[in-house]
């Protein structure tokens, strides 16, 4: 089993442990307090993938796979600035870190 845990939200957990049932893999997804991203969903629908329910835990699980922006890590990460930028919303911004997010997923799980 890969658990996959992360403390952005889920979105980084649900997107490994989603990529991860759809190549045939028992996987889940955890984090500290859940923050669905809409931008995580629409990343997975464009590579055919359902999506994985994260769940909330308190902290991460024994043997948990950690992803997040420190280097010992699986370094991955998510928009995390103003719904608003100087141009207009940051739609762009999120699914293009999202996408970012999944394909180093993918070939983190691509290396097992």
């Amino acid at each position: 089993m890969l658990a996959f845990f992360d403390t952005a939200g889920g979105g980084l957990a649900t997107l490994a442990a989603s990529i991860a049932k759809h190549r045939g893999l028992d996987a889940s997804a955890s984090t500290v307090a859940l923050a669905p991203r809409e931008e995580v969903a629409a990343a997975l629908a464009e590579i055919g993938v359902t999506p994985v329910a994260a769940t909330e835990v308190p902290t991460a699980p024994a043997g948990a796979i950690v992803i997040g922006a420190d280097p010992s890590q699986i370094v991955a990460r998510l928009y995390e600035g103003p719904s608003e930028t100087a141009f207009g919303d940051a739609s762009l911004e999120r699914i293009a870190l999202a996408r970012i997010a999944r394909d180093t997923l993918e070939r983190w799980l691509e290396q097992r």
